[in-house]
């Protein structure tokens, strides 16, 4: 059996603190494990937005069913499944996967899940995988593919010892995979003081964008829910509660925006563009520019739905 390799620091030591944590803390954690290992409040309000936009969509598309076209139809349903699945299914999804182990053995890495029992696969065969570009630096962590399986080292992480274990176990990872490639070693990603803060930051605003998106779509259930009401006091409560969300929202999304656009521009100074930041599946040359594509989307969204539902 292959031994163990020694992970050094950069001055050259052993550092056998890295080698001990891994022989006590082989098993990767998994996302619902590393979700409650978060101090992450958005989550929870994204989940709770979500479920709120649920139930008025489920209201309204009962409520008006008769008088809605088939394209008007197609979209609530399309919009009541999307929903349904952000506010309930993907937290059983996450359960599921918990249950599943990703074990970094001396050899091998092992997949173990209730349904598919346990699958193996050689460190050459990640190598030769991610030699193939089949690997990015997504927005929670280091992300790695060899067929329908996948690895992701979490760096969005709210908890320092979570954190630390994460980067060991990437080190560990990496590791081993360049020493079945030694070519590697110039492309993996590697954890930095110089781009951990910054892919931290992609992290929250790419939740941010999530945020706006649902508290924009919310605003605008609320505008239709108002308008119904008329006269003086349906324009007063359209033109207080809405008009407040929309301005506060599209001072967050644009605020975020510029701050995203800094980020991206730093990070790529810090992960040079051969680590895969490029091959984030294709976003890696519009990344900097996600938060004003999103301003853009709100802002139309929001436009137009006024205009139908004040003018139509």
């Amino acid at each position: 059996m292959a031994k163990k390799p020694k992970i050094k620091t950069k001055k050259g030591k052993v550092n056998n603190d890295l080698n001990s944590s891994i022989s006590k803390n082989q098993r990767l954690i998994s996302r619902m494990e590393q979700a409650e290992k978060e101090i992450n409040y958005n989550q929870k309000v994204v989940t709770i937005l979500c479920r709120i936009i649920f139930i008025l969509t489920v209201l309204i598309l009962l409520l008006l069913v008769n008088d809605m076209g088939v394209f008007e139809t197609i979209f609530m349903v399309a919009l009541t499944v999307l929903l349904f699945y952000f506010a309930w299914l993907r937290n059983f999804i996450y359960k599921y996967k918990s249950k599943c182990k990703i074990i970094l053995e001396v050899d091998a890495v092992l997949f173990s899940s209730p349904l598919l029992g346990d699958r193996r696969n050689k460190y050459e065969e990640w190598a030769q995988s991610v030699a193939a570009g089949h690997y990015k630096v997504g927005r929670r962590g280091f992300e790695y593919r060899l067929g329908m399986k996948k690895i992701v080292f979490y760096y969005n992480v709210g908890l320092t010892n979570a954190r630390h274990l994460s980067e060991i176990q990437h080190e560990y990872f990496r590791k081993l995979l360049v020493k079945a490639d030694q070519s590697l070693d110039s492309i993996m990603p590697v954890f930095s003081n110089a781009n951990i803060d910054k892919l931290d930051k992609r992290a929250s605003y790419h939740t941010s964008r999530i945020l706006h998106y649902l508290y924009a779509l919310l605003n605008i259930f609320m505008l239709f829910l108002l308008s119904s009401i008329g006269g003086i006091a349906g324009i007063a409560l359209v033109a207080v509660a809405c008009g407040l969300t929309e301005a506060f929202v599209f001072y967050f999304s644009i605020k975020g925006a510029y701050f995203n656009y800094k980020n991206e521009m730093a990070l790529r100074k810090a992960l040079p563009d051969n680590t895969g930041i490029v091959r984030d599946n294709g976003l890696g040359a519009i990344r900097p520019y996600l938060g004003y594509i999103a301003f853009a989307v709100i802002f139309l969204s929001t436009f137009i739905s006024e205009f139908l539902i004040i003018w139509m």
